[in-house]
């Protein structure tokens, strides 16, 4: 592949959600893409080249020939261990840039672990009101004081590898990637998924909802991640805070997307059920931050949602129903009278999760905006009649005077 700048990257898990969007911009920039996909199947996408983790030896020289290194910490925690030593120990003249994309689940248990030090030696009186806890913020330069979730200590370890690492011909970065959405959603695709097919039971609410849940669009942390791997320059700061400037509650993102696609309802988790949804630490995630040098390394015209979800919620479901190609179902029942056109419509609407609406209903609604219309016409001719009487009382005035 001829590339007019020579210049090479390596970005594990191409075919994720933010691969996807990544490798496309850095082909744009001419840059010459090879990477690993969990969908290898021998051939190469439009924007890259594809190569198998287990051949190690291709992976390696991938590896060392790459100017910029992307990788995805979902994508397994030995590669990217084995990566970033194999960097550590390799001998090159020209100088690399190796970026770690992480989550924000590595600082799950932050909040927590401060309140529990903040607890009074002597337990507080029975009688007297709790108040709610506040919930601290924390900057990226706070980095030492993260405690990850479970399901993510050894993250945090590749972490402080990855820090660890640079060096002066090897620049590295780690990101803190709030939940990502836009673009067709990724991990918020089953609630997506829910609200699209009008579940009866609603959207699901972990405990009280009141968790403040960081995140970030998937084409802002792209461009975040392409922009720290191609500055001109390197950056002293190692450790990055990608996510909005909202500070959006679980319950507030539900609200959001029932407001503009589902069916308004939703339906309380209790803690022992948390286990059976996917990525539930994502949602239940309670951790305040501050937006950092994303804000300064991001233009403002490059931001596509720097307000946050809710802010944007909208458009993102905009760009869901595009990019899964979903588009309403409607269905139109004719038949003769008594032949049981409601009966199969409520059925059809039944199993299809979708609105059912007769003759009778479309009646009802177009007489209820010609009474509104009607309301709003008599109430502006009331207006202008009295501001018609204002002013001839006016006239009369001056002309006594």
């Amino acid at each position: 592949m001829a590339v007019p700048n020579g210049k090479k990257a390596f970005v594990s898990h191409i075919n994720s959600h933010l691969g996807k969007i990544l490798c496309s911009k850095l082909t744009d920039a001419e840059y010459e893409v090879v990477g690993t996909s969990s969908e290898y199947d021998g051939r190469s996408t439009k924007d890259a080249r594809v190569v198998q983790v287990e051949d190690s030896a291709v992976l390696r020289k991938s590896i060392m020939d790459a100017d910029l290194v992307v990788y995805q910490l979902e994508d397994g925690i030995e590669t990217a261990t084995s990566i970033l030593k194999v960097l550590m120990n390799g001998q090159y003249d020209t100088e690399k840039t190796f970026v770690l994309v992480s989550s924000t689940a590595t600082w799950f248990e932050t909040t927590a672990a401060a309140r529990a030090e903040k607890e009074p030696a002597e337990e507080a009186e029975e009688e007297e009101e709790e108040a709610e806890p506040e919930v601290p913020t924390y900057s990226e330069e706070e980095y030492t004081k993260r405690v990850p979730h479970v399901k993510y200590q050894l993250w945090k370890e590749v972490e402080k590898l990855c820090k660890k690492a640079s060096s002066a011909t090897l620049h590295t970065y780690c990101i803190f990637a709030g939940l990502q959405y836009g673009l067709g959603e990724d991990k918020l695709q089953p609630i997506f998924k829910q609200a699209w097919h009008l579940t009866p039971q609603g959207l699901p609410v972990f405990g009280n909802g009141k968790n403040i849940v960081p995140t970030v669009h998937v084409a802002d942390l792209a461009t975040l991640v392409f922009k720290l791997a191609t500055a001109d320059a390197p950056l002293d700061q190692r450790y990055f805070f990608a996510i909005d400037e909202a500070s959006n509650t679980w319950k507030d993102i539900i609200d959001a997307i029932n407001l503009h696609m589902g069916n308004g309802r939703t339906f309380k988790v209790p803690p022992a059920d948390f286990i059976l949804y996917e990525n539930i630490e994502q949602f239940t995630i309670d951790l305040k931050l501050e937006l950092g040098k994303m804000a300064e390394v991001l233009e403002e015209d490059e931001w596509v949602s720097k307000a946050g979800f809710v802010e944007n919620a909208p458009k993102v479901i905009q760009e869901f129903k595009k990019e899964r190609a979903v588009e309403p179902l409607r269905v139109v029942m004719i038949g003769p009278p008594a032949s049981g056109k409601s009966y199969l419509s409520r059925e059809l609407a039944d199993y299809y999760k979708v609105p059912c609406y007769t003759v009778y209903d479309v009646i009802q609604d177009y007489s209820r905006q010609v009474e509104e219309f009607e309301g709003e016409l008599h109430r502006l001719q009331v207006v202008k009649k009295e501001a018609r009487l204002r002013e001839q009382l006016a006239e009369l005035r001056a002309k006594k005077k």
